[in-house]
């Protein structure tokens, strides 16, 4: 069925189309692939936190020749995944490092991709399978999300790579593999793979339907071997993973689901439920970041409804719509269906939407090349298509609206008046009607020219706007993670164990263990510092009042070690080691560091210059160390030492906005103390750096003009 619809393209041109274009999305990926993900990429935390948790068991197990040397079983699902698995075989090979941590989302996120263009070359055809490849190249999300090693990057692969099985083979032999696969993605990689069932039920209907009843027998015994395998899988983990631990796995996901985000809002009206409904992926800036292939892509589900809905003839029509096609379709909407309803829906989650609305806008501007989009039949005035289209125009006419607004200026309450929006949303649906029906606006487009003007401003509005976001991060890129953990290195002694939401991240680069722990958490547990031998936590500033909230005693007694940025989030190394009743870790012995900064903490100066020069003497290379006592010398008038360590601290992490707003800052001030203008333009040159590793911040940003503009500033959060 797909190979009518193959476009006359030479298989040397293929080869070498092919290979370009995925080389090209290659190096983009891998392109400062030790770099932070991008400051503006998202609001939240996560980006920082969670990746480096799904590799910290085979981080444990290549350092310290066991997956979990401090006997953490509560998180089963991270431990006992896929990602797990591949990130031994990396680490080993390529050593532990925050950039070989992101490999491994990249090894599943890139293969996910060339899986996809062999399914939509057999759907669709060569150019929209090039096609495909050439709009996520330059994805801004799909590019980030996809080398970070989230544990949706495998379940998107083994999803794809199930559906591939099924789609490209008639080998009944590999059916059970197919549903393996399958079963991999939502057991080994993440819960919500479950969703995937819904776009191959509607192929595996879609080929019933055909196939009846000729080959029913055929495709039944088909999809028991799927079956078969998906059971198979399912038996292994029941017993390799939840039988040892269920109470963990069972509490895990309960709060995960309700627990700790509550039960879906949208179920308390229908104002809730229709601003869940079409608000998914506008805070994220999912569609935001691609609306071009976004709205190619609901045009094409849009497209392919309107060729069913007739149901004249169904057979017909369907025979010429390739199950590729049914696939993605029903994978897009079953996707936005199944996350819109809750309240905690990320960025990471709606990675599967970014991958079949892509395929979808492919599929849609190949059509047009071949005209193809022009009805066998007189326009479609079934009530039913025009429900349908009305229901998915909601989607992108809101977004589209609350971008237009702004999203700090206002926006439409639905919860409350849905009828004005509502409104607008039947007045386009009629005027699409009379359009279909009575214009001959569809028909502007038949002439060559006038198609082709069509998908050069298409094709260029698919691509052009993920380049320029990722040729500006790429002049941009900040390394303050890799920088941050070779830092603690310095800090603390070999025998610490760190826990918090960054532990995992920022002991990539040094040798220190790290206990996984999030502090918002539903449920606390009044014996973990007792269980665990946890000797410092790094917080920010949220995890930090559920810290104090949730074990005062331990965070009263809590001593600040040092702080770091990232990303836009300022993490305070803490020491908690003895006020846990944790024995193991009553017995750490503090770095000279600590206690350098102890001294000072309690004015002891002479005590902490002699524990800092020791420090200083063994690790010359630092930026906590010289950063504290750059501060000191300034505090106390001695300007030259002042500066020399600042810009010691400076040089081992030279992107790092905070640092670089601190030496512009001293600049700043030297040249009021001295009138020197050379100090000024000094300051004025780190001031411009802050606003290039910091793009998004208005309080750093109005603390640089009012530094420049000599007047006073608040401290930075």
């Amino acid at each position: 069925m797909g190979n009518k619809r193959t476009l006359e393209i030479s298989p040397r041109w293929e080869l070498t189309l092919f290979l370009v274009v995925t080389l090209l999305a290659l190096l983009v990926r891998i392109n400062h692939l030790s770099a932070d993900p991008p400051i503006e990429l998202t609001t939240s935390q996560d980006v920082y936190t969670d990746p480096a948790q799904y590799t910290s068991f085979a981080r444990n197990y290549v350092l310290f020749g066991s997956f979990n040397p401090l006997h953490d079983f509560r998180l089963v699902f991270f431990l006992k995944s896929a990602t797990t698995l591949l990130a031994v075989t990396v680490f080993k090979l390529f050593g532990v490092s925050y950039s070989s941590a992101n490999a491994v989302g990249l090894v599943f996120s890139f293969s996910t991709l060339i899986l996809l263009y062999f399914i939509i070359r057999k759907a669709a055809g060569v150019l929209a399978a090039l096609l495909f490849l050439l709009f996520i190249t330059f994805d801004f999300n799909q590019i980030f999300y996809g080398r970070l090693s989230f544990l949706e990057n495998s379940m998107n692969f083994f999803a794809v790579a199930s559906f591939a099985v099924l789609y490209l083979s008639r080998k009944a032999a590999l059916m059970p593999l197919a549903g393996l696969l399958l079963g991999a993605g939502i057991f080994f990689g993440k819960l919500i793979g479950m969703t995937y069932f819904f776009p191959l039920f509607c192929y595996a209907l879609y080929e019933f339907y055909l196939g009846f009843p000729s080959e029913a027998k055929k495709i039944i015994r088909k999809y028991i071997l799927f079956a078969g395998g998906f059971a198979g899988i399912a038996v292994f983990w029941y017993f390799f993973s939840y039988r040892p631990m269920a109470t963990s796995v069972t509490g895990y996901v309960e709060e995960q689901a309700f627990d700790l985000y509550g039960a879906p809002t949208a179920l308390k009206s229908f104002g809730d439920f229709l601003y869940k409904y079409v608000s998914l992926g506008m805070k994220s800036r999912l569609f935001e970041r691609m609306p071009v292939p976004a709205l190619l892509g609901w045009g094409m589900i849009v497209f392919t409804i309107y060729r069913l809905t007739s149901f004249s003839d169904l057979r017909k029509r369907l025979v010429d719509l390739p199950p590729g096609l049914i696939f993605f379709v029903a994978a897009a909407l079953g996707c936005y269906c199944a996350l819109m309803i809750w309240n905690y829906r990320p960025l990471r989650y709606q990675t599967m939407l970014i991958y079949s609305l892509y395929a979808l806008a492919a599929i849609m501007v190949s059509n047009l090349v071949r005209k193809n989009l022009k009805s066998t039949s007189k326009p479609n005035r079934t009530l039913l298509f025009w429900a349908i289209f009305f229901v998915l125009l909601l989607v992108p006419l809101y977004q589209l609206l609350q971008q237009g607004i702004g999203y700090e200026k206002g926006s439409f309450d639905l919860t409350t008046v849905p009828f004005l929006f509502l409104a607008i949303g039947v007045g386009l649906t009629l005027l699409a009607y009379f359009i279909t029906n009575f214009s001959g606006i569809s028909r502007s487009f038949s002439t060559r020219v006038a198609r082709y003007i069509l998908l050069t401003v298409l094709i260029t509005g698919a691509i052009l706007p993920g380049i320029i976001k990722y040729l500006d991060w790429s002049g941009r890129a900040t390394y303050c993670i890799e920088s941050n953990s070779r830092d603690i290195n310095t800090v603390l002694s070999p025998e610490a164990v760190i826990s918090g939401p960054y532990a995992a991240t920022l002991t990539l680069g040094n040798i220190n263990s790290n206990l996984i722990h999030m502090f918002g958490v539903a449920n606390v547990d009044t014996a973990f510092f007792k269980r665990y031998p946890i000797t410092h936590l790094l917080l920010d500033k949220s995890n930090e009042e559920q810290a104090k909230n949730n074990y005062p005693e331990i965070m009263r007694q809590a001593k600040q070690v040092s702080f770091y940025y990232i990303g836009t989030f300022r993490v305070t190394l803490y020491r908690v080691a003895g006020s846990t009743g944790n024995l193991m870790a009553d017995q750490y012995q503090l770095s000279n560091y600590e206690i350098a900064i102890d001294n000072y903490f309690r004015n002891q100066y002479e005590t902490g210059h002699l524990h800092m020069r020791r420090h200083q003497t063994q690790f010359p290379r630092n930026m906590s160390a010289n950063y504290a006592s750059a501060l000191l010398a300034h505090e106390f008038k001695f300007y030259d030492e002042a500066e020399m360590f600042f810009k010691e601290a400076v040089a081992f992490s030279p992107t790092d906005f905070h640092l670089r707003y601190r030496l512009g800052e001293f600049y700043i001030a030297m040249n009021r103390e001295s009138g020197r203008p050379e100090f000024y333009e000094k300051g004025r040159r780190e001031l411009e750096l802050v606003k290039k590793y910091n793009p998004i911040s208005k309080q750093v940003w109005n603390n640089v003009d009012d530094l420049l503009a000599g007047k006073s500033t608040g401290e930075i959060e």
